[in-house]
């Protein structure tokens, strides 16, 4: 029988082993799986590690990975500079130090890790050894407005519920959800979320920074219906491989922004072609050709 949204959950929590890096006061909480070469997967704004529940299983037979609770939100602590990218920034690039020591480290990074993983490897080059940013904002170009909801003065629970919902579905999916432990999921995180991460994601920051990130090979994923993505997934196509030469970019056909769980198997084969060589052991540390 296929286990439920919460039921992975539930599991992954449970067989997780938890790791902390300095975060202001207190901790950047990383959850680990699996064994082999590092791949970080780095959630979206208003959201935790939990935004990969349908993807952690597949890569962690493949790869040790290691799912953080980006600054202010999740299970992490806010940083040490409040208010905007520098202390996020900060606090990710304490724990790739401290974490990985220099070894080689792919990440994937979601809507608004994306941001953050941009801005971090501004301020700490060579941290990664390939990215890929998945539904990433900031790029500047038009978009569709999508209707979003206030939520916060609505005091009545089910009524509160039923704008988390509907939001859910218009940013996130392009299909309404099959589990309603992806609703409860997101109502979570953004109830429990310390950061409005939406004032960023209108900016350019991604597209200014693209173009001058120290990795080897960085790359982009969209769902078809992808509000963030612009009016035009050509033009922004177009735009990305302007300011990096190189970077291949894959459109999921048929997912909305959270492509990650609305077309996990999709998904996982748009990486695999992106690294094709995701699944190769790696090379004991000190080995020589």
């Amino acid at each position: 029988m296929n286990e439920t949204v919460d039921q992975i959950l539930e599991r992954l929590d449970a067989s997780a082993r938890k790791v902390l890096t300095p975060c202001g006061s207190g901790s950047l909480v990383w959850r680990t799986w699996g064994e082999g070469q590092p791949l970080v997967l780095v959630h979206g704004g208003s959201g935790s590690w939990q935004h990969w529940v349908r993807n952690i299983d597949a890569f962690a037979a493949q790869r040790q990975v290691w799912c953080p609770d980006t600054p202010y939100y999740g299970d992490s602590s806010d940083p040490a500079e409040l208010g905007g990218m520098a202390g996020i920034a900060q606090a990710f690039a304490q724990g790739y130090a401290q974490l990985f020591n220099g070894m080689p480290v792919d990440a994937i990074a979601f809507s608004f890790g994306s941001l953050v993983t941009c801005e971090t490897l501004a301020i700490a080059p060579g941290v990664l050894d390939r990215l890929i940013l998945v539904g990433a904002a900031s790029h500047g170009l038009p978009r569709h407005d999508i209707g979003l909801q206030p939520w916060k003065s609505v005091e009545d629970a089910q009524a509160r519920y039923a704008l988390h919902r509907d939001n859910l579905h218009r940013l996130m999916l392009a299909h309404p959800v099959d589990d309603e432990g992806a609703v409860r999921l997101h109502v979570r995180a953004v109830e429990a979320g310390r950061f409005n991460s939406r004032r960023l994601a209108f900016s350019t920051r991604v597209r200014d920074l693209i173009g001058s990130l120290r990795v080897r090979q960085l790359d982009a994923i969209y769902g078809e219906h992808d509000p963030t993505a612009g009016r035009d997934l050509p033009a922004l196509k177009t735009l990305f491989e302007a300011q990096r030469p190189g970077l291949r970019f894959a459109v999921i056909a048929d997912a909305g922004h959270w492509v990650p769980y609305e077309r996990p198997e999709e998904f996982m084969q748009a990486v695999q072609s992106h690294w094709p060589d995701l699944t190769d052991a790696p090379e004991p540390a000190g080995s020589t050709d």
